[in-house]
């Protein structure tokens, strides 16, 4: 018999869920307030924030994130711009999350 999940646990309605929770409410905030339009999605018990960085000519910069710490960042690179250019921005965005 598998042992009980404790009531620390991060199952939904845990104690850590609804710190979670609050963490979550608090990143859309600051997301928010640093410009980018950011969305609190609480499907099934679980939070995750979506939120969108206007780009030029309509192509926003997405970000997704879960609350197990899973950041998702997508943007829209032109057709026109070399492997170049683009290795060029995704090492700078890399060394900027790695600090």
């Amino acid at each position: 018999m598998p042992d009980p999940i404790p009531a620390t646990s991060q199952a939904p309605g845990g104690a850590d869920a609804e710190e979670a929770l609050r963490r979550m409410i608090v990143l859309t905030g600051l997301l928010t307030a640093s410009g980018l339009a950011a969305c609190l999605n609480h499907t099934g018990g679980i939070p995750d924030i979506t939120a969108r960085l206007p780009g030029s000519g309509g192509k926003d910069i997405q970000v997704i994130i879960d609350d197990d710490g899973y950041i998702e960042i997508r943007y829209w690179a032109s057709p026109q711009d070399t492997p170049e250019q683009i290795t060029t921005t995704l090492i700078r965005m890399l060394r900027g999350i790695r600090g």
